[in-house]
């Protein structure tokens, strides 16, 4: 995702005395809002592309059939259980001083292509 200060750069780099887009709003106005200008932008940004990042991960996994073992990505499977488990799992090899090493494979070429 965006990273604040990276908007706020941008948002500095915008050309001034240009006549404003589709949204009717102009690089002074968002200028002149100073850090509330910037953080609105921000979480703009970071909406959109989270709801496009879901979209695509979504349309790319219609009609694939999940596993018991998979969650995530789909109405009514949520990953919260795996977390869950994860978590006390850390949490019970932490109480008796033991190193854990957990995995995450994710492919990608499958998810998104």
């Amino acid at each position: 995702m965006l990273i604040t200060d990276e908007v706020a750069a941008a948002v500095r780099r915008l050309k001034e005395k240009k006549a404003p887009g589709a949204d009717n709003v102009t690089a002074e106005e968002i200028q002149a809002d100073d850090e509330a200008g910037i953080d609105a932008v921000f979480e703009l940004c970071e909406k959109v592309m989270a709801a496009v990042i879901m979209q695509i991960i979504r349309n790319k996994t219609e009609g694939i059939v999940l596993s018991e073992a998979q969650a995530g990505f789909k109405v009514k499977r949520s990953t919260i259980d795996q977390i869950f488990t994860l978590r006390r799992l850390a949490e019970r090899y932490y109480e008796f001083s033991k190193h854990l090493y957990i995995i995450c494979y994710v492919d990608y070429q499958k998810a998104l292509h």
